[in-house]
């Protein structure tokens, strides 16, 4: 006795052409009744796309300049401070000039269990470690468009912030 309701069995040829018949008439007749919807299967295809890459981008929360309280507690006007945020985390990152046209960047993450930050600055990548208090660092670095990327620790999930430039 066999189970003739799952697609092994019709791949091992235990469906005969009445079979056939039948399933296709059924399938016309739910096609006319209840046709699938125009743009569906692209919209299926983007959604599980963007469920395995699982990257939430940041918002920029705010861009503080010299008014901003890092910029009180140092003197130097140069110093910069982003906070980015997310439904999942905050990322707070201050650049600093270091002379030379270099700069150092501090940043601070909540919330989320990440240990490791790759920073993007222009085509080079540079990854700092994650304290358990939830900062990183990044020293000597060149002027530039930058993107920080953090992935959990359990590789779940990315979050990317949106391009800054120094």
């Amino acid at each position: 006795m066999s189970d003739r309701g799952g697609g092994a069995d019709t791949a091992a040829g235990l469906l005969d052409a009445r079979d056939q018949r039948i399933l296709d008439g059924l399938a016309a007749g739910w096609h006319a009744r209840d046709p699938v919807p125009g743009g569906l299967v692209d919209d299926v295809v983007l959604a599980i796309g963007f469920r395995v890459l699982v990257a939430e981008v940041a918002a920029v929360l705010a861009d503080a300049r010299p008014a901003s309280v890092a910029t009180t507690i140092r003197s130097d006007d140069d110093v910069r401070t982003l906070t980015f945020t997310t439904p999942r985390t905050t990322i707070m990152v201050q650049v600093t000039p270091t002379g030379g046209g270099r700069q150092r960047l501090d940043g601070w993450v909540d919330t989320i269990a990440c240990s490791l930050v790759r920073l993007h600055v222009r085509a080079e990548t540079y990854e700092a470690a994650v304290s358990s208090a939830g900062r990183f660092e990044f020293t000597d670095l060149a002027a530039g468009t930058m993107r920080l990327v953090l992935v959990d620790d359990d590789g779940s999930s990315t979050t990317v912030t949106p391009a800054f430039e120094w």
